[in-house]
């Protein structure tokens, strides 16, 4: 924003922006300064500018959207894959991890579940017998995760005779 406001100098206000060359000067810039950059930086600041024209225009400084030209870009596909049960099965093998890790990387897999919603469970709330626990998801909604016989064992070892407390 302070770059397009130096660019709307006092010898530029912000009212030119509702002429044709208003929105070509604004499309002309935009592009020049964000164009080379990736498509989340380009839509943020897509969408810095868009909520100005908005106060502009409600301010009644501007009647229409100069950015009109500029179209939000597409964000290139996720195309990562989740790991196979091989690769798992072979993480989970290596002698060089803690066991708590293990029991992670075997909940997150088994679970699909966030790692924060993992890390914050304790003992207390796991229902080991039934394998599963409930779980705080994002927007503070409650659910049940449940996990495998693998998880289980790694479990029972991890919490030993501890009733309570915080699981890892």
């Amino acid at each position: 924003m302070r770059a397009l406001a130096a660019e709307l100098s006092p010898a530029y206000p912000v009212g030119d922006l509702d002429t044709e060359a208003g929105v070509e000067r604004l499309t002309d810039w935009f592009t020049a300064r964000w164009a080379d950059r990736a498509p989340a930086t380009w839509n943020r600041n897509l969408d810095a500018v868009r909520a100005a024209v908005r106060y502009w225009i409600g301010q009644g400084w501007i009647t229409a959207d100069p950015t009109r030209r500029l179209r939000r870009r597409g964000r290139a596909p996720d195309r990562t894959r989740a790991l196979t049960r091989g690769d798992v099965a072979d993480f989970l093998a290596r002698e060089d991890l803690e066991l708590r890790i293990k029991v992670l990387a075997r909940m997150l897999y088994e679970t699909a579940a966030r790692a924060s919603e993992v890390l914050a469970l304790d003992i207390e709330n796991l229902d080991l017998r039934n394998r599963r626990a409930k779980v705080r998801r994002k927007g503070n909604a409650v659910d049940v995760i449940v996990w495998q016989t693998g998880t289980v064992r790694l479990l029972l070892r991890l919490i030993g005779g501890r009733a309570k407390g915080p699981l890892l």
